[in-house]
Formats: structure tokens, sequence, C-alpha cells
């Protein structure tokens, strides 16, 4: 080749090539911008068992530190049960519009969360975020396609189902027994004795440690606690924490009082990793129940939801009315406790919104939710 004809050739090249670093940079600067989302789901947490809602019984120090700097939401919705929330969470849909109305998916059930629906971390990693679930799925596992890495999720490591043993994590479920613990789709077999919410604490710390820093982060810690396990024993504790509260007197309550430490405990380790890592100025914090306590039945928890009336699996506001805040730093200023009606279904448009994507999800299908951090400016 000519030199003459390299020189026409880098000619025609370079304009594509600075537009491609062009591209490239953009892309890398809108990833640098885009918040850190970390989604911390509690499991049958009773409405007056966190300090922010005045519970001097079982003091929650660390949630409360964060609630009382963030956006305590006073009228928050759930759907009454672990399935239909999380399905609703994870579509900004209404459980009746997902298939999950009637109640949670039960062990072995051929079913879940049907396929054509898109996912909140498969709309984040279209944004650029790497995506994690440590905990909780419920939402199907009779197939593959079901299950977290097949949904939009880089990794999983957590629990299928419920209710699980919090230390053997193994399942207990109509006359059969089995392990129901998982590394993305490999069962785990070497955690036999750690409890379950310390497991996921450390496995939380762990990913935000050595995230893709090239990436926004999507983190959902969707905790075991305080869900009943599975008998002899549904209701268990590290005994340090159960030491904690011996002016409760009731054997169970003080078991759920140390199940409830520890998931306190375990909003702290996170903070303090993203700390850690600094990323804590650039984070959005959601901590939520799934339903109200389960305070009578089979699943009972000894969770108390007064003055709410009713509990788990009820339409009464001790059902569906859940324990919830929202923090960034950037709320500092404009902390409060807000009065506006907020449902599960409303985070995924309002932090796909906050993760810089202002195109409606209603297009082209509609969805249930509203941008309530775009629409409702905390300014």
């Amino acid at each position: 080749m000519h030199l003459t004809e390299i020189r026409r050739l880098a000619a025609m090249l370079l304009p594509a090539f600075l537009f491609a670093c062009q591209l490239w940079k953009t892309e890398a600067d809108r990833n640098k911008s885009r918040p850190h989302i970390v989604f911390i789901l509690a499991d049958d947490l009773g409405w007056s068992d966190v300090s922010f809602h005045g519970s001097t019984q079982i003091p929650t120090p660390n949630i409360d530190a964060l609630a009382s700097t963030g956006v305590v939401l006073n009228n928050y919705y759930v759907q009454p049960l672990c399935s239909p929330s999380r399905g609703s969470l994870m579509t900004g849909l209404y459980a009746i519009h997902t298939g999950l109305q009637h109640t949670s998916l039960a062990p072995g059930q051929v079913q879940g969360l049907p396929l054509h629906f898109k996912l909140m971390p498969e709309h984040l990693k279209d944004l650029g975020y790497e995506t994690h679930l440590i905990g909780k799925w419920h939402l199907g596992y009779s197939s593959f396609d079901y299950t977290p890495t097949y949904r939009g999720y880089d990794s999983f490591c957590g629990i299928h189902t419920s209710p699980d043993n919090y230390y053997t994590h193994v399942l207990k479920w109509a006359g059969h027994a089995g392990l129901d613990f998982w590394n993305n789709t490999e069962p785990l077999t070497t955690e036999n004795g750690t409890y379950s919410t310390t497991l996921f604490t450390e496995q939380a710390k762990a990913i935000i440690a050595n995230r893709d820093r090239s990436k926004p982060l999507f983190l959902y810690l969707a905790h075991q606690a305080t869900h009943a396990g599975v008998d002899p024993d549904p209701l268990q504790a590290p005994e340090e924490n159960v030491a904690k509260f011996p002016y409760i007197g009731d054997p169970d309550r003080t078991l759920y009082a140390g199940m409830v430490d520890t998931l306190d405990q375990s909003v702290a380790a996170v903070l303090e990793a993203l700390e850690a890592a600094s990323m804590l100025e650039d984070t959005i914090i959601v901590f939520s129940s799934d339903n109200g306590a389960c305070s009578a039945s089979a699943a009972k928890n000894y969770g108390f939801n007064w003055p709410l009336r009713g509990m788990k699996g009820f339409l009464w506001e001790g059902g569906v009315r859940a324990a919830a805040f929202l923090w960034t730093a950037h709320l500092l200023p404009h902390r409060r406790v807000s009065q506006q009606l907020m449902h599960i279904t409303d985070w995924l448009p309002t932090l796909y919104s906050a993760a810089g994507q202002y195109t409606c999800l209603c297009k082209p299908v509609c969805r249930d939710g509203r941008e309530f951090l775009v629409n409702c400016s905390p300014c």
C-alpha cells in the first residue's frame, strides 16, 4: 500500500475512531454519574418492631439512624405475602397482573414469575449496572429459566424459597427435606452452621469491596430475617443477640428480638462497607419489609404490627402497610416523615428514573408505578 493510500485511509477512519472514543467516554461518564442502589428487604418485619416507629422493646439503632436522616415512608404499602410483594417489586406491577395474586409460591411448585416480564435488574443492566441478589428469591425455581441469574442478576447467593433453617439451610415441606442454599445455580454445601443473616451480610460486604468499579452497583439484599424457619426451632438467632433482651420475658418474642437485632447489625455492616469503598455518598439505600409480621398461624414469628389491625396474609393494614424508608446523602437537607402514599410497585420506575433514565416505563407497556423521585422532588 502506498503512503498516499495509507494517509487517505487514515483520514477516512479518524472521524469514526474519534466518534467511537467520544461514545466510549460518554458511556463511561454516564456510568460514573449513575447512583449505586442498595435495596434491603426484610421478611415479615413487624410495623412496630423498628425504632423509627417508636419501638422501645427492640431497639434498632442502625436502621433508625438511616431512617432519621432520610425519608420515612409512613404510608407505604406492599402486598400481603412474600411472592406477590417480590413480584411487584421486580416488575412494577400489581400481583393481579403477574399471576401471583393468590398466595406465595410453595416449595416444589411448578410456577414462577412469568418469563415474559422484564425485571428490575434487567432494566438496570440496560443502563450499565452490575446486579447482584443475596438472600431470598421466592419467585420460582422449577427450571433454571426462573432463577435469579437467568432473570438479570450477575450473581445469586441465597435461598429459592422458604421456610428454611437459619443454620443448616435445610427446607422442610410436605414430609420432605433438602438443602435450599445456592451459589448461582449450584448448591452451596459449605455453609452448614453459618447463620443466614450473618452469611448474607458477609456476601454483601464482599460484593461491595470487589465490585467492577467501572459500573454502578445494584445490590438487592433480601434477608431471610425475620421469617419463621422450620420446626423444631422456627425462631433462631445467635445467642449473643438474644442475650440482649432478658427483659422481654416471653421466650419466643425474645428470639424474635434477637433476629431483628442481627438484621439491624447487618444494616450497619453494609453501611460501613459502602463507606470503606467510598460509595456511600453516591448510593441510594432503600429499606422495606415485604409485608407485615406473622403474629399467628404455623409461620408465626411473634412480630408486632400494633397499632395496625391484622397481619401477614390479610388486607388489613397490619398485612399490607410496611416499615420503609429511603436514604441518600442528597436527601439529608430534606429528611422528613413523608405522609405521601407509596406502593412497592413504585420502586421500579423510581429507581429507574434515579439511575438517569427518564424514558417512561409506561411505554409501550402500561405500568402501575409512578416515578416518585422525579415527579415528587424532595427539593
